[in-house]
């Protein structure tokens, strides 16, 4: 793994906090022109060059959340080029900390991915895990994604897809309601993503696909077990907060 020059690195020559650096750095106006001074010849001695990757993430996070169940499309200032690699929301706060020089944050599923923005050491993810329990009304499902597959599992008798209230409600919810509410969702869903990576065709019922869809079932049920998800009893029952609410949505 090559050196490389941080934020951490900048501060302790300069006796300040990494804040402190990132703000006069970045010429914020929060440190004073001495404090400034020293931290900018600090950096210089160093040799610190910003990491424009990373601040581009930086920009992302605030503007454009990535979305687990797609392959990430993270800014870049070299070509502008889209990458498919494997990210979920729970990685930007360890990429974060590590490009600052930060600890590393524990008990948490992310990990860090600044390795693959300034091409140093980076091993990319296998697959994610996705879940959903709530959202408007009980509404579970849990699910992977791997390079090559997605596999979803929906639990309780559900419409094939659910609208929330404000879909619902509106224009396009009353276009979408027949189609949508008059199919009852399947138990177990499975999406080449390599042939059709827009999913529109489920394959859990292709027998040539029978392997995968074992594969990724267990894999679920293992990821379930260790995360002692309650589904494995059995339906969660709602808080007294969302049975009102829901309650709330069926009366308009």
């Amino acid at each position: 793994m090559s050196a490389r020059i941080r934020l951490k690195d900048v501060a302790e020559k300069a006796g300040v906090s990494v804040w402190t650096v990132s703000n006069a750095l970045n010429d914020s106006g929060r440190v004073s022109p001495a404090t400034r001074e020293r931290v900018c010849r600090a950096a210089q001695e160093l040799e610190y060059v910003p990491n424009l990757l990373a601040l581009a993430l930086r920009q992302s996070a605030r503007n454009q959340p990535l979305k687990a169940a797609d392959g990430a499309r993270i800014p870049r200032w070299d070509d502008g080029a889209v990458h498919g690699e494997l990210l979920t929301n729970c990685d930007y706060l360890p990429t974060l900390m590590e490009f600052v020089g930060g600890p590393e944050p524990r008990g948490i599923d992310g990990r860090s991915f600044l390795g693959f923005l300034d091409g140093t050491d980076y091993t990319p993810r296998e697959d994610v895990f996705l879940e959903m329990t709530w959202h408007d009304k009980y509404n579970p499902m849990r699910a992977i994604r791997t390079n090559r597959h997605k596999y979803i599992r929906s639990f309780g008798d559900r419409p094939l897809v659910y609208l929330p209230l404000d879909v619902w409600d509106g224009p396009a919810g009353q276009e979408m309601r027949e189609e949508y509410y008059g199919e009852r969702r399947p138990a177990e869903q499975l999406y080449d993503l390599e042939r059709d990576p827009l999913e529109m065709e489920d394959v859990a019922g292709d027998p040539a696909y029978a392997e995968v869809l074992e594969e990724l079932r267990g894999r679920v049920d293992e990821w379930m077990r260790e995360t002692q998800d309650r589904l494995l009893e059995g339906d969660w029952p709602p808080t007294q907060a969302q049975a009102e609410r829901e309650k709330r949505g069926h009366a308009n």
